[in-house]
């Protein structure tokens, strides 16, 4: 009976032993298991945040595309406007050389009167 007492009480030793090795590597799984979830949890939020700034940097790329958008078309408008102001003052200029060359030939036949009036009283003052 005794050996059969202590071949009983080697068993559940034996039994014991595996229960706890098992039991230990049952925690080691459960450790991993959860040092995994941890990091894949940080890696998501990661992803996360980095979703939201290139969310973010969209946000702002199309903001500066459409005010890009609006300096071309400003840009755009006072060139056009510039354009047309030098267009105009081309005109101007042309219709002032226009009058000019008006006003110099009415100067010389004003030029022309006056000396034929100054010979006309130069003759009248030596008949005088």
């Amino acid at each position: 009976a005794e050996a059969r007492v202590g071949e009983l009480h080697l068993q559940l030793k034996e039994a014991f032993s595996k229960a706890e090795a098992q039991w230990m590597r049952e925690q080691e799984i459960t450790e991993r298991s959860h040092l995994q979830a941890e990091a894949q949890s940080k890696r998501e939020q990661e992803i996360t945040v980095q979703a939201k700034e290139l969310q973010r940097g969209k946000g702002e790329a199309e903001a500066r595309a459409v005010q890009l958008d609006l300096e071309l078309k400003e840009a755009s408008v006072t060139a056009e406007e510039q354009s047309k102001r030098g267009k105009d003052i081309t005109a101007r200029a042309d219709k002032m050389e226009e009058g000019k060359g008006a006003a110099e030939l009415r100067a010389g036949e004003l030029q022309s009167s006056l000396s034929a009036l100054q010979s006309k009283a130069a003759g009248l003052e030596k008949s005088e």
